[in-house]
């Protein structure tokens, strides 16, 4: 994002997930109390679409390993 080129990897990549979790906190959008893993407390849809408003893109790559000799 414009304005974002001076900013450190760790400000991206920690400080605006938390950002967003925040946001959704204040709005409701929490799943359960006490001390869940952010997994469990977001929507992970919810948030990837935040975090891609933002400029910033999770890819998913899924790779199935099987034991030699069995399918």
């Amino acid at each position: 994002m414009e304005g974002w080129e001076e900013l450190r990897a760790y400000t991206r990549c920690v400080g605006v997930p938390m950002g967003i979790g925040a946001q959704m906190t204040s709005k409701g959008r929490v799943k359960g109390s006490g001390v869940i893993a952010l997994e469990l407390a977001f929507s992970p849809e919810e948030m990837f679409a935040e975090l891609e408003k933002r400029g910033i893109i999770v890819h998913k790559q899924v790779n199935v390993l099987t034991e030699k000799g069995k399918n």
